[in-house]
């Protein structure tokens, strides 16, 4: 079963905030709610719980850049509840600013759907972070978290090869942006995700994770008639279709 892109929602730009919460509407079957978190805080301050209709999500990946003090993270939840229901984090402390991004997909593992994950920062200032990341499963898609809190004048921020935009959140009060893509991918191998930044003195942070496909296997079964009976048709050549 392939995946596919459901539905994005996001919070807009926060500012000093201890909790955000905002809707995420989920259709159709073979559910993951990918739930991307970014934060800067001078006070080291993170996130503490991420939660969708009231049930907790699991992270799957998170990154800090080097002063401790910005932060990207992902969190996930299969099989979440369909229609429109509540997306919400809490934070350990109240952060300087931050934004968070829901990503829903439909056609996703429902055990471990997480084949493999990256991170990345830019270091030196050269206003372009890729995080690499080696997939396990053919036709995975990649969703990322990006984060930019620059020395400078805050400029615009855009998205590598291959890559869908699903939210870009400047924040022109603090000076800071936010931002989170998907990536479908198709053999087993290499790939990266990247985004760029015209920021001046930018210092990018960068967490990939990589999602399995639900796998269809189909099972026929068939029954043995002994010699002499009729058995009725629906005794032969059932399918079954099983996604895991």
């Amino acid at each position: 079963m392939a995946l596919a892109f459901d539905a994005e929602a996001n919070s807009g730009a926060k500012d000093s905030v201890s909790s955000v919460s905002y809707s995420h509407t989920c259709t159709g079957s073979n559910l993951i709610l990918l739930v991307c978190c970014t934060v800067a805080s001078a006070n080291s301050f993170v996130v503490s719980t991420v939660k969708y209709n009231g049930v907790s999500l699991t992270l799957g990946k998170n990154e800090n850049t080097t002063s401790g003090l910005n932060h990207t993270s992902i969190y996930y939840l299969v099989n979440p509840a369909t229609g429109a229901h509540t997306v919400a984090v809490t934070y350990t402390g109240s952060i300087d600013a931050g934004a968070v991004t829901s990503i829903s997909l439909t056609g996703a593992a429902q055990s471990s759907p997480i084949d493999a994950t990256g991170s990345a920062e830019d270091t030196v200032g050269t206003g372009t972070t890729t995080a690499n990341i080696t997939t396990a499963t053919a036709n995975a898609w990649l969703i990322d978290s990006y984060f930019d809190n620059p020395g400078g004048a805050l400029g615009s921020a855009s998205v590598g090869s291959g890559q869908t935009s699903r939210s870009n959140i400047p924040d022109s009060v603090v000076g800071v942006v936010s931002g989170s893509s998907t990536k479908a991918t198709t053999t087993v191998g290499a790939y990266s995700t990247t985004w760029t930044d015209t920021s001046s003195s930018p210092d990018g942070i960068l967490s990939v994770v990589a999602i399995k496909p639900a796998v269809a296997v189909s099972f026929t079964w068939q029954q043995l008639t002994p010699a002499g009976q009729e058995l009725p048709r629906e005794f032969f050549d059932r399918a079954e279709v099983v996604d895991y």
